[in-house]
């Protein structure tokens, strides 16, 4: 969480409905529901920067950044669940070339 959000170095956003969510840098997400007059920061699990955010509805988002982050949200950008990282996808694919037969000990 950082002091002054809504300055901090913001690189997408996107609209559902009157809600505007927007993603920057150190894993700072913003949320606004009055065309971004107010804003206020929701805590993800995450610190990395965060590049991309879309909604598919009024309730479902994806947001994505540096290492293969992908978060995503069922309430409308209220809460986040980190789905996937750089380190779960190292483990994937260990876990295949393992069932391959391909990974050294």
């Amino acid at each position: 969480m950082v002091q002054r959000p809504a300055s901090s170095v913001l690189l997408a956003a996107a609209t559902a409905g009157q809600r505007t969510v927007a993603v920057g840098e150190r894993g700072v997400l913003i949320v606004s529901d009055d065309g971004g007059a107010q804003w206020r920061q929701v805590a993800l699990p995450t610190s990395v920067t965060l590049t991309a955010v879309r909604f598919a509805d009024a309730r479902h988002a994806v947001a994505v950044g540096h290492g293969g982050t992908v978060l995503t949200s069922a309430d409308g950008g209220d809460t986040w669940t980190r789905r996937l990282d750089g380190e779960r996808l190292a483990q994937l694919a260990l876990q295949q070339a393992r069932a391959r037969g391909d990974a050294a000990d």
